[in-house]
């Protein structure tokens, strides 16, 4: 299991889990709503460390993550 924080550009993956002791919940409702939940699969488009950010695709949707709640969310290799 692999952090989405930890993702290469234009890697794609699968969510997995949310890490429910560190995300709160609201924050867990808002990626829910955004269409990142167990099963779904997203590329990385984009990263910028020195802003703590990142850009996925999920289907037709561009979403801005904070690097330090990609953390908190786990992913696999998609197939």
């Amino acid at each position: 299991m692999n952090k989405l924080s930890e993702m290469k550009e234009g890697e794609m993956v699968e969510v997995i889990s949310f890490d429910g002791n560190y995300l709160p919940n609201s924050m867990q409702t808002e990626l829910l709503e955004l269409g990142v939940f167990p099963g779904s699969k997203m590329k990385l488009v984009y990263r910028n460390r020195s802003l703590d950010k990142m850009i996925v695709v999920i289907g037709d949707t561009k979403i801005g993550i904070r690097l330090s709640d990609a953390n908190f969310i786990h992913t696999k290799p998609a197939v």
